[in-house]
């Protein structure tokens, strides 16, 4: 819907013949009608923006024509007698790295732009903003679901085919493993990320439904600690044969790594230190 600029003058007049036209039961003219129109056109055009709450004050004054253009801004001559900005030598925290929101899309059936009103029989159907609404649900860790699949024997040679099971189903373990690798995940995830003991996790689990023991729950992460093992081997020995070790558990330069004699606390003597010396990270020390 289009918003035409009126003559506030002309709009003035409008209502001087419309007034008159009432009063004497007399027709507008043509000129007069179109006019109107307009005028009717801009106001439904100012009451949709302001329904929608899309619109602030100044955007209205610029659609009614009221302001012609932006402001301008400041020249360079006068911007540059303004004192420079300081700039933050801070480094910006760095932000997780959210997960994307699904998002799904709903369309009218039946309906579309240009339909007659369904309330009121004169209306046209225009184009509006859709409605959003971020649904944030909740589900349980753990899921059970039952899988059949269809099987046909042999009378003769007692051959069994079975319906092959659905792709995304085996990417999660194989026809006979009953708790799927992101199961198995998750009891690890719970267990040596947030700390939840194994006796808590087959408590949560009941209550939501999907009754899982704690010995079962050891057992499953016991499966994702083998897969996992040779990893941790690996990382062991590059660990082991790495050339260079500087830095320490409290992220200080190492300065000397040969142990020292230091007096004890109760003056008699001396005593070996078996810690290393670390201090902070001189910027003239090469790595």
């Amino acid at each position: 819907m289009m918003v035409e600029d009126i003559d506030y003058q002309a709009l003035q007049e409008l209502i001087v013949r419309v007034e008159h036209a009432i009063e004497h039961d007399l027709a507008l003219e043509a000129d007069d009608l179109r006019l109107l129109l307009s005028a009717i056109h801009t106001l439904m055009a100012v009451q949709s923006r302001l329904e929608d709450k899309d619109i602030t004050l100044n955007k209205l004054r610029k659609l009614l024509g009221m302001i012609k253009s932006s402001e301008k801004r400041e020249s360079s001559g006068s911007h540059d007698k303004r004192k420079p900005a300081l700039t933050s030598k801070k480094k910006p925290k760095s932000r997780q790295k959210l997960k994307p929101i699904k998002t799904v899309q709903y369309n009218l059936v039946d309906t579309v732009k240009g339909d007659t009103c369904p309330e009121c029989p004169s209306g046209k159907l225009s184009k509006k903003p859709p409605s959003v609404l971020l649904r944030i649900s909740g589900s349980a860790p753990l899921e059970a679901v039952k899988h059949i699949a269809q099987q046909l024997k042999c009378n003769l040679c007692d051959h069994v085919v079975t319906a092959p099971l659905p792709e995304v189903v085996l990417q999660d373990g194989d026809a006979q493993q009953q708790y799927g690798y992101s199961a198995r995940s998750v009891m690890s995830i719970h267990k040596h990320f947030s700390g939840i003991p194994y006796y808590h996790q087959a408590t949560l689990n009941e209550l939501f439904g999907c009754p899982v023991t704690a010995s079962t729950i050891f057992d499953q992460c016991e499966y994702v600690a083998n897969e996992i093992l040779p990893i941790f081997y690996e990382m062991k020995r590059k660990a082991a044969n790495a050339n260079l070790i500087y830095i320490d558990d409290t992220n200080n330069r190492i300065l000397d790594q040969k142990p020292e004699q230091r007096p004890k606390r109760n003056g008699k003597g001396t005593q070996l230190r078996s810690g290393i010396d670390s201090g902070s990270l001189w910027p003239n020390m090469a790595p």
